[in-house]
């Protein structure tokens, strides 16, 4: 079987998930979910080429996430929080 979730655990941020899925126009993307400390859920996405590469590299990505590409794809939701003044 086939998985399309993979849960991590950052001390920064507690639980993480990650879902491979595409979108309604049927692009490759790999979601990651987090809770930034007081905040909501939230999420980002990494969106691939709608071409069978696309789709391959989604795949590779998602298999091969690792702690540090979560961080770096979470510092978008940091980013984003200090650009509104949340942070």
């Amino acid at each position: 079987m086939k998985r399309f979730a993979r849960e991590f655990e950052l001390e920064e941020w507690g639980q993480v998930i990650a879902i491979r899925n595409q979108t309604g126009k049927g692009q490759p993307r790999v979601l990651i979910y987090a809770q930034p400390p007081g905040y909501e859920v939230a999420s980002v996405g990494v969106l691939f080429d709608l071409t069978p590469e696309g789709n391959d590299k989604a795949d590779a990505y998602f298999k091969d996430l690792d702690l540090d590409q979560i961080r770096e794809a979470l510092q978008v939701l940091v980013g984003m929080n200090k650009k509104a003044g949340s942070c």
